[in-house]
């Protein structure tokens, strides 16, 4: 250890090589240390582009975060950098012959309302519960999940990264102070989706702990109608003029961010220029056919978050696009297609303007706006929450938090507040520094293994316990009569769908 002026500097001998850290200190004084950007996989460049990533035989540490190459929403601008495959380890002990239990932390790519960065998550709270905290980046968008969903061109290649990551984890992270077999895989909208794949797929023998937050592998963003990711790719292809992957492995990385893009943005529907047009695919290898079968479901446990108001992401976007309320309400609509079913998984027919049994629930002399926020949050959030609950083999527990809306292009500050957001977004607001202690006690307790203590909606409103509502929804009166109503509707449709 070499110290320097007010910062630390760390060397950790590994397998195959030294990692650097260097020292830093949370809001309250804690000291931990950051260990930036190691290499966990080769540069995903040139052959390895749409590959299976490789191990790397020689650490390499950059000693600083690293982003994988995507264009940013606001203003087309590109973020990162093709060679991407780093993480970042935070401790805060080191040369110490004691273990700490591990949280790996697996960002999103779901909605383009901020940038798919994961090098804005800081662990800072979390150091102050001790636990070993690991962020990774991975590819996303067209780089990460473009698919033919074929031998050829299986896609999940985002989704092979995280698993190579995590694998680098198990491998090492004792080296940091870190329990290999006390790690949690946490995760927030699409992140929460590959938790729960890795969960139950590849990682099922190894890891056993997992927290989702606001997200399920059943939410119409999670997964790919059957040929979409295809049909995308396809596009890309021709807008690049290459008919061979060779081909489009030599095309340059940015240029076919810029086509991919100009493709979406010519979509006539609202809904397609602004969600994630590469997904995950089922490939029968890291994501299996059927695989919501209840048969296929590992034995782990499992901590689910909910926001209480899951449909504010439809003022999000309604803002961040300058939609008016008749696109909005349209809009849902739209992206759940008329309910075809999701590869290998469930989804629930569109309603709006039918006269089905769920239409007639979201037909109201609400404006337009406020009924397509609670379909949203059901049909995205609530519902899968229940279907992922009714399916869960292993201990279960689930809550729902107050959720303060922020600064737009800084809501994640406050949906995830035990991760510190470093994008040049202020700390929330006073007002939620209660419910952001909370939650980030229950996350760190949960790592731990210790009781939650999370108290019921009569005692406290801002941080409650719904694990007996997901499972049964007429407890759900307790906290919303509408909500209990709408989710046993949807809980006797789910039965009978199936």
């Amino acid at each position: 250890m070499v110290t320097g002026a007010m910062v630390m500097y760390c060397f950790l001998s590994t397998y195959n090589g030294l990692a650097r850290g260097y020292s830093l200190t949370t809001q309250v004084d804690n000291w931990y240390f950051a260990f930036l950007g190691i290499r966990y996989g080769k540069t995903s460049r040139g052959d390895l582009r749409f590959s299976k990533p490789e191990n790397v035989t020689r650490i390499e540490t950059l000693m600083s975060r690293q982003e994988c190459l995507e264009m940013d929403p606001k203003d087309g601008s590109f973020i990162g950098q093709e060679d991407c495959l780093f993480l970042n380890v935070y401790t805060t002990r080191v040369y110490v012959n004691q273990s700490m239990p591990v949280l790996i932390w697996i960002h999103g790519q779901s909605l383009p309302l901020e940038s798919n960065k994961g090098s804005i998550y800081s662990p800072d709270k979390l150091m102050n519960h001790g636990v070993v905290v690991v962020t990774m980046s991975y590819r996303v968008g067209p780089l990460g999940f473009a698919s033919f969903e074929n031998s050829t061109m299986p896609g999940n290649y985002g989704f092979m990264d995280q698993q190579l990551a995590i694998e680098w984890v198990v491998r090492n992270i004792h080296l940091f102070g870190g329990d290999r077999k006390r790690i949690t895989l946490a995760g927030e909208g699409e992140g929460a989706a590959f938790v729960l794949h890795h969960l139950n797929g590849p990682m099922k023998d190894q890891i056993k702990k997992g927290i989702v937050i606001s997200g399920s592998r059943i939410a119409p963003w999670a997964m790919s109608r059957e040929s979409w990711v295809h049909n995308r790719t396809l596009d890309l292809f021709k807008a690049v003029n290459c008919s061979s992957l060779d081909c489009l492995r030599n095309v340059d990385a940015r240029k076919l961010l810029q086509a991919a893009y100009a493709n979406q943005n010519k979509m006539p529907w609202w809904w397609g220029k602004i969600a994630t047009q590469f997904r995950p695919v089922v490939d029968d290898i890291n994501i299996k056919d059927n695989w919501f079968d209840e048969e296929r479901q590992a034995n782990f446990s499992l901590l689910v978050g909910l926001r209480s108001d899951e449909g504010e992401v439809m003022k999000e976007v309604a803002a961040k696009y300058n939609m008016s309320e008749e696109d909005t309400s349209r809009l849902f609509c739209t992206y759940n297609d008329g309910g075809g079913r999701r590869q290998g998984g469930p989804s629930l027919p569109c309603v709006y303007g039918s006269t089905n049994q769920i239409g007639s629930m979201y037909k109201s002399n609400d404006e337009p706006v406020k009924s397509a926020r609670k379909y949203i949050a059901d049909s995205w959030y609530y519902y899968p929450a229940m279907y992922e609950a009714r399916i869960h083999v292993g201990p279960l527990n689930a809550f729902m938090y107050n959720y303060t809306t922020g600064p737009l292009e800084c809501t994640m500050q406050y949906k995830v507040p035990f991760m510190l957001i470093v994008d040049n977004c202020p700390l929330y607001e006073n007002s939620y520094e209660s419910t952001a202690s909370k939650f980030t006690q229950v996350v760190a307790r949960f790592v731990h293994g210790r009781d939650l203590k999370v108290q019921s909606y009569f005692i406290d409103q801002e941080l409650f316990d719904i694990t007996q509502a997901i499972l049964e929804p007429e407890a759900y009166s307790e906290i919303d009569s509408d909500l209990a109503n709408r989710m046993k509707t949807m809980k006797s449709l789910l039965i009978d769908y199936y």
